[in-house]
């Protein structure tokens, strides 16, 4: 009875207790709080991401200030810096580009040669003298004859002159205090020259000249000049900001706001010596002089007046379409001699097409000559692995692509030569069969035995089958690993009757000295085949142009018959070939009345004379005669080859070298500068300098604050910069990496349940 009273008891004393609504605030409570760490730990990392998005660029702008020579896309003034970048385990010196001004270009085109004249003004900004070198990308095939450059009263001059009297003026131009600099390549085709003690906001004039051939392919005429500019990232620094007074800096921008476009003034004056279809650029607008086109020199304006500098400039012009071959003669008088450049232009072939297209001959026939021609291909154990399978592949290629009217024969060597026939045999399909279970049973192995396979090509026998009119032809495949070149070179120069040698470079270094003047004493032309994959294509170019000579056994006759004294480059005239200009260069000691030239066609003989009233007479500095002269003094050189006294054949270099300031092996292109700067006399003016610029405490600030600006104003330098400088990737890559790894600890702390029990 007591226990069940208790018990009673007790049952009516408990309380109740209801957990649901405890659990459901504390779910409530858990999802909000891991709503809000993912809030919190996304803002987090999102703050990082940014930080990092404006810190690391700030970082790169400390070097992005800077620039190699390898960064050079156009004319500009760099001062040294002690800065350096490490590239490739090398280590390269960063420069800082001096504020453009201002440029200029003119551009003087006669047929193939261009002569161009380029001018730009620089400021040093900075605070200290300074020490500059000038850097200008030249184009292929170009050289520089002229070089001029104004810093305040001081001026300095580039001659070409004899190597030994260049350095002793160099050196007494150091001893006397006078800046002078031997002009240098950093690396091909970039031009060079120091430029020292370039006081604060002086002002640095250079005026360059150069001459180069244009461009020649499919038809079409095409000249490429070098301005383009990649602007330097600009950071967006508060702090630096901050520290500029606009309206202080205002007055000392000012004069400088006309400047800050880096525009350049591009002038053109064309004269293409034959009739134009059109003249156009595919980068600028052009303003014509005369729209008739009809053979007449046209002016040619890019632009209003001037253009920005952030491209390339590109001209180009079309010859009208003609099925024979067309004449140019441009002229220039120089020192009582006369210089002659001829320019022929190979028939265009959809002209060709389109006056044979109511025939019954093809027009494959009426464009293609007969041929003649040996192959000779390298075995020896010098083409042993990729070598040998790129030979093989092009001497293959170049067999199926012969025509039913050639005949050929080839020769393969090493120690010993093997021949496929004993004479030249017609293209017939068995001929072409043998011809390639011969070519599949090569191997490379033996010594190179070069001189009696080329020997025996050179006289080779012809098949009575074949015309008698055929071109002649030899297409040398080897790697050139001989050490007899002059031996070699000699035989082919001394050939009667020598056929047209074409050489095929092949491996990863050939002997392209030997290759190149194989083909040059051989009227033909060299290839270098450094790809496997690569071989049909060259392949493919070359035998195209070979199989289609558009003007063999050209002549020159001058009228009247007796002109003086005749220099003539080349001397033997090579054959006309579609797809490439013909230039021959003439010094005569009389003006001819007339110039006369002859040829065979496929199918006809061909002749053009043009009259010397219709020349396109030049001026004195026009660039004529220094194609000449480099012509020359290519061919001195050779002599040398052949076995002339190397004294007389440097006399002669020297000579010409030095009338026609072209460069050679015997000279050098030298800066002097003209004023007398002593030690004293430097320290001097580096003291008057800094003077005036502390003279006002205020002055110098703005200008001080004004230079930093432009220095770091995108608009107002002519230079190429690194395109990475932000690295926005990586930063991007960074963040949303961050940005992973908290969501999947967040995934992970959530499943961390804490579980009740009653």
């Amino acid at each position: 009875m007591f226990k069940q009273t208790l018990l009673s008891k007790a049952r009516r004393n408990r309380v109740l207790i209801d957990y649901a609504p405890d659990y459901d605030r504390r779910y409530r409570r858990r999802k909000s709080s891991t709503f809000l760490s993912v809030i919190k730990w996304v803002s987090i990392l999102g703050l990082l991401a940014v930080s990092a998005f404006y810190a690391l660029p700030l970082y790169a702008t400390t070097h992005n200030n800077y620039s190699t020579l390898d960064e050079v896309g156009s004319g500009q003034l760099l001062f040294e810096s002690s800065e350096t970048v490490k590239t490739n385990h090398k280590e390269k010196r960063l420069y800082q580009s001096a504020i453009l001004l201002n440029s200029a270009a003119s551009f003087d085109i006669n047929g193939i040669l261009a002569t161009v004249t380029v001018t730009q003004s620089f400021l040093n900004a900075g605070d200290n003298i300074a020490n500059g070198l000038y850097t200008f990308p030249l184009p292929e095939n170009s050289a520089v004859n002229y070089l001029k450059i104004q810093i305040g009263n001081r001026e300095i001059e580039g001659k070409i002159l004899e190597k030994n009297k260049a350095k002793k003026i160099f050196n007494h131009a150091k001893a006397t205090g006078r800046k002078a600099s031997l002009i240098e390549q950093h690396r091909p085709n970039l031009f060079t020259n120091k430029i020292a003690n370039i006081a604060p906001n002086e002002q640095i004039t250079v005026t360059l000249k150069y001459v180069q051939h244009v461009d020649y392919n499919n038809g079409e005429f095409s000249l490429r000049f070098p301005m383009s500019i990649t602007p330097r990232y600009t950071p967006t620094n508060p702090e630096y900001n901050a520290n500029i007074d606009e309206n202080r800096v205002t007055s000392a921008l000012s004069q400088f706001e006309s400047l800050n476009k880096n525009n350049i003034n591009l002038r053109v004056n064309l004269n293409a010596g034959v009739t134009l279809n059109e003249i156009t650029s595919p980068s600028h607008s052009l303003k014509l002089s005369n729209n008739h086109l009809n053979g007449e020199p046209v002016k040619i304006n890019v632009g209003n007046v001037q253009v920005p500098m952030d491209k390339d400039f590109i001209l180009q012009w079309r010859p009208t379409p003609s099925s024979t071959p067309q004449l140019s003669l441009f002229n220039q008088t120089l020192d009582g001699e006369e210089y002659t450049l001829a320019m022929l232009l190979p028939p265009s072939i959809n002209a060709i097409t389109n006056e044979v297209s109511n025939t019954t001959v093809s027009p494959k026939t009426l464009s293609s000559f007969a041929r003649d021609i040996t192959f000779i291909i390298d075995t020896s154990g010098s083409m042993q692995g990729e070598s040998i399978k790129q030979a093989k592949q092009s001497l293959r290629f170049a067999i199926n692509t012969l025509s039913p009217q050639d005949s050929f024969n080839i020769i393969a060597f090493e120690s010993n030569s093997h021949n496929l026939f004993n004479q030249t045999q017609m293209a017939t399909p068995e001929n072409i069969v043998k011809a390639l279970k011969f070519i599949a049973q090569l191997d490379a192995n033996g010594g190179t035995e070069m001189y009696k396979p080329l020997a025996s090509a050179l006289t080779m026998p012809q098949t009575e089958l074949q015309h008698s009119e055929a071109i002649k032809q030899i297409l040398f495949i080897t790697d050139g690993a001989v050490s007899n070149e002059l031996s070699l070179i000699k035989l082919i120069k001394n050939t009667h009757n020598l056929p047209r040698l074409f050489t095929v470079g092949i491996g990863s270094a050939p002997n392209g000295f030997f290759m190149r003047k194989a083909a040059q004493f051989g009227q033909g032309s060299y290839t270098f085949i450094g790809n496997v994959n690569d071989v049909e294509k060259n392949m493919s170019v070359l035998l195209d142009k070979i199989s289609r000579p558009a003007l063999t056994n050209i002549n020159v006759q001058f009228h009247p018959l007796h002109v003086g004294n005749i220099e003539q480059y080349p001397k033997n005239i090579p054959d006309l070939y579609h797809n490439e200009p013909l230039i021959i260069a003439f010094k005569t000691a009389q003006k001819p009345t007339s110039i006369q030239l002859f040829g065979d066609l496929v199918n006809d003989e061909w002749q053009q004379e043009i009259d010397f009233s219709n020349a396109n007479i030049k001026n004195k500095n026009s660039g004529i005669s220094s194609v000449w002269a480099r012509s020359k003094i290519e061919d001195l050189l050779d002599g040398l080859v052949i076995g002339k006294q190397p004294e007389i054949v440097k006399k002669e270099v020297i000579k010409t070298s030095l009338k026609h300031q072209i460069m050679s092996p015997y000279t050098s292109f030298i800066a002097v500068e003209k004023e007398v700067l002593s030690a004293h006399e430097l320290e001097e003016r580096k003291q008057a300098a800094l003077k005036a610029l502390k003279r006002s405490d205020k002055k110098a600030s703005q200008h001080k604050m004004a230079n930093k600006q432009l220095a770091q104003s995108s608009t107002l330098h002519a230079s190429v910069f690194p395109k990475t400088a932000v690295g926005w990737q990586a930063q991007l890559l960074l963040g949303l990496l961050l940005l992973i790894l908290s969501l999947i600890w967040l995934v992970i702390s959530n499943k961390k349940t804490t579980h009740v029990s009653v």
